[in-house]
């Protein structure tokens, strides 16, 4: 379940900084998404130590938090200023 939580949260932080940048084509916000969905995961499993520990609020907000921080950096890194 919580595993599941993780993807979700990525998605939507993904989704959320697509509307937020008025990203318009269906590349970039696939890689939005898959980038939150990435952050999400990776810091949630950190978190955690594995997928089936326990779910904490200070695990969704570090998920949260490293998906959207990656999402930044990977539309910094790939969008000339």
């Amino acid at each position: 379940m919580g595993l599941l939580v993780l993807i979700v949260i990525g998605a939507v932080a993904g989704w959320l900084i697509s509307i937020a940048t008025r990203i318009e084509d269906n590349a970039s916000l696939l890689l939005n998404l898959g980038t939150g969905v990435l952050g999400a995961v990776g810091a949630g499993l950190a978190v955690y130590h594995g997928p089936l520990s326990g779910m904490t609020v200070a695990g969704l907000a570090l998920g949260s938090l490293a998906a959207l921080c990656l999402i930044m950096v990977m539309n910094a890194v790939r969008e000339p200023a």
